[in-house]
């Protein structure tokens, strides 16, 4: 069984999307409306993960601060986008993630993601 588990950020996590975090500000700014892109990284912590996984990060920008967030995830990279997960996961909290064949099959208009080679 796959699955999404929210994340707690940190500064190790929020430094890996600095360049999202900037862009999605840049483009609040201009438009004065929320911005966000999707980001997604193998990660380990330093003592209590056996071994990387594949992180998903959203880098958004409200009115006046920045609001990144971060799951985890064991979906696979080839069949769910950094903005699949986080779109499923936004509509229907991680449980729903987790069970990929109940999902719904519309994503945000607006997905910009960042591809990581996993190998």
């Amino acid at each position: 069984m796959d699955h999404v588990i929210g994340v707690g950020k940190n500064a190790r996590l929020t430094e890996r999307i600095g360049w999202e975090l900037a862009d999605t500000r840049a483009e609040a700014d201009r438009h004065g409306r929320p911005a966000r892109r999707f980001a997604e990284f193998p990660h380990a912590t330093r003592t209590n993960w056996s071994r990387r996984r594949r992180v998903v990060a959203k880098a958004e920008h409200l009115p006046g601060k920045a609001n990144p967030r971060f799951v985890v995830t064991s979906l696979p990279v080839d069949m769910f986008s950094a903005c699949a997960v986080y779109g499923m996961v936004d509509r229907h909290g991680p449980e729903s993630a987790a069970r990929p064949q109940t999902r719904q099959s519309h994503h945000y208009v607006h997905c910009t993601s960042h591809q990581v080679n996993w190998r």
